[in-house]
C-alpha cells in the first residue's frame, strides 16, 4: 500500500506510559543485593534433561516443549537448577561465589517471578542475614521456619520462608549428592523465594 500513502491519526483517547511496579520492586532487589557484593546472573528460561537428572527430581514435574532444536528442551520450575549449573561452569573462578537471579519460572501454563540467591563457601547464618537485610529494605517480613529438605537440599539443614502466614520458598545447605553431581568443590547455601505474594503486599 505503501507508508507514504498512511494518513497520521492522534487516537481519541490517550494514555501516559509507566514503569511496571513488579519491575521496579524487581530492579530494588537487585540494587539491594548488588550492594552486598552478590554478582546477578541471567540464564534461559529453559534447562536440559541431564541438568535435570543431577538433581534426582522427576521429569515429569517439568513442561517440556516439542519440537525443540536444542537439548534445551524443559521449561524450569526453579531458578536453584540454573544457578547450580553457572557455577559448575565457574568452579576455578576465585571464591566465594555469591550469585542471585531474579526470574520467571514456569509450572504448566502457569508464570511467575522468583528470586534466587547461592553463596559458595557459605553457612545457613550468612544467608538467612542477607534475607533478614533483605526483608528489612522491602518493609516487609520473611519467616524461616524449619521444614523437611527437598530435593536441593540437606535433611535437617533446611528451613521454609514464610510470608503473611503462606510458604513462598526454601533455604538450607545445598545437599552433597548435588555438589558431586554438578562437580562443585565447596560447601553451598541456598534459597529461592517467590515474589508474587511480594509484589501483592508492596504494590
Amino acid at each position: 500500500y505503501g507508508y507514504d500513502k498512511l494518513i497520521p491519526e492522534i487516537p481519541e483517547i490517550s494514555t501516559i506510559g509507566e514503569i511496571d511496579k513488579k519491575e521496579i520492586i524487581k530492579t530494588k532487589i537487585s540494587e539491594i543485593l548488588i550492594g552486598l557484593e552478590f554478582l546477578e546472573t541471567s540464564s534461559y528460561h529453559f534447562v536440559t534433561k541431564e541438568s535435570v537428572k543431577k538433581t534426582n527430581i522427576p521429569l515429569r514435574e517439568y513442561t517440556e516443549v516439542k519440537s525443540a532444536k536444542t537439548d534445551y528442551t524443559l521449561l524450569r520450575n526453579d531458578l536453584s537448577l540454573p544457578l547450580f549449573k553457572i557455577l559448575s561452569e565457574n568452579i576455578d573462578v576465585e571464591y566465594p561465589h555469591e550469585l542471585f537471579q531474579i526470574g520467571r519460572v514456569f509450572n504448566g501454563v502457569k508464570e511467575k517471578d522468583n528470586l534466587a540467591l547461592i553463596i559458595t563457601p557459605g553457612n545457613f547464618t550468612r544467608l538467612k542475614q542477607v534475607i533478614d537485610y533483605l526483608s528489612s529494605m522491602l518493609n516487609v517480613k520473611f519467616n524461616i521456619e524449619n521444614s523437611n529438605a527437598n530435593a536441593y537440599l540437606i535433611e535437617g539443614r533446611s528451613g521454609k520462608i514464610v510470608f503473611e502466614g503462606k510458604q513462598i520458598g526454601f533455604i538450607g545447605e545445598v545437599h552433597p549428592r548435588i555438589l558431586k553431581n554438578f562437580k562443585l568443590k565447596m560447601p553451598a547455601v541456598l534459597c529461592e523465594i517467590g515474589l508474587e505474594e511480594v509484589f501483592n503486599k508492596i504494590i
